[in-house]
């Protein structure tokens, strides 16, 4: 017979939201049990793949709460100010623009750009560190329900028996599927191409937002990059480029 343990929440899913939410209950004192069907080290990507996070003050307050802030291998690049513009491509910007000083609304940033692997690795980190919470990855799960609790069946572990599961799969939760509760979706028929670049001027701490007919074209400004000082990149920039997706999958 499979071991029982006994959890407040189970979280399946070990992503940026599932872990981020099992490491701040697991700080609250919240009994946690994270379960992901891939194995958590390899998540970490080797090298920089230019994707990266725009955090706001409330979930930075929130990443602090959960010890991961703290524990960001490379220092967040703030967002101080922002510009707007508009336009279409192969002609100059509108000249009327938008734009948004953060000393206007405060002290602090609008933001700040965390490499996606950076959190990936300080979650990795902490999440094997902290009282209260049980990891399983990578190990899959089937979740049933039994008098006034759930039921987490661990496969090649325990049974876990919980007050709250929470479904942290992503966009195609299977466990959102199963309990049959509704999405609706949209297509909007938009690709986004997500990159980095390096640059010859600062950036100033400015994010550009760059409106085009086909959807938003971002420029967002990142630390350098770590080995900077050993003539590496000493400006650099996170793109989100969004196109229309027979365009973005064109080839010529």
């Amino acid at each position: 017979m499979s071991e029982t343990l006994t959890a407040d929440v189970c979280v399946i899913g070990a992503g940026p939201v599932g872990g981020t939410l099992a490491c701040r209950l697991a700080a609250g004192g919240v009994s946690t049990v994270l379960v992901d069907r891939a194995a958590l080290p390899p998540m970490e990507h080797p090298a920089f793949d230019g994707r990266a996070y725009a955090i706001a003050s409330g979930a930075r307050a929130l990443l602090m709460e959960a010890g991961l802030w703290g524990r960001l291998p490379d220092p967040p690049n703030p967002i101080l100010d922002i510009r707007v513009t508009d336009g279409r491509v192969g002609r100059p910007a509108s000249s009327l623009h938008l734009h948004f000083d953060h000393r206007e609304a405060g002290d602090a940033p609008f933001g700040w750009m965390v490499e996606a692997r950076g959190l990936r690795r300080a979650l990795n980190a902490h999440i094997r560190e902290l009282d209260g919470l049980r990891v399983f990855a990578p190990a899959s799960a089937e979740v049933g329900r039994r008098d006034d609790k759930a039921m987490v069946r661990i496969e090649g572990g325990p049974d876990v028996a919980c007050q709250l599961v929470i479904a942290a799969e992503g966009r195609h939760s299977p466990l959102r599927e199963a309990a049959g509760i509704p999405v609706t979706r949209f297509d909007y028929s938009q690709t986004g191409i997500v990159c980095a670049i390096s640059h010859a001027l600062p950036h100033h701490n400015v994010a550009l937002e760059h409106f085009l007919p086909s959807g938003p074209f971002a420029v967002l400004p990142m630390a350098p990059s770590a080995d900077a000082q050993a003539g590496g990149a000493p400006n650099v920039s996170a793109v989100v480029w969004t196109e229309r997706t027979r365009l973005a999958y064109h080839r010529s």
